[in-house]
């Protein structure tokens, strides 16, 4: 009986585990890919690297750019 309930809780805090880690992978934040809030500063770069992190995940993603004045230039994605 012991044994069966070490188990089980030993399951169930790697897939609690596992869940905090894919939560935390899902977004993709431009600013941590060089981009800044500045309309002299071209993201483009950086959008494109945030974006394609996000398209090769595993998991759903998402891409975020944080409120500020971003400056952007054509880009094919």
């Amino acid at each position: 009986m012991g044994l069966k309930l070490n188990i089980t809780t030993t399951s169930l805090m790697l897939l609690l585990a596992s869940a905090v880690e894919v939560s935390c992978d899902t977004i993709f934040d431009v600013t941590k890919y060089g981009a800044k809030a500045d309309e002299n500063i071209n993201i483009s770069q950086a959008l494109l690297k945030a974006w394609g992190d996000a398209c090769s995940s595993p998991v759903s993603s998402t891409v975020m750019i944080p409120d500020g004045t971003y400056a952007l230039g054509q880009i094919t994605i």
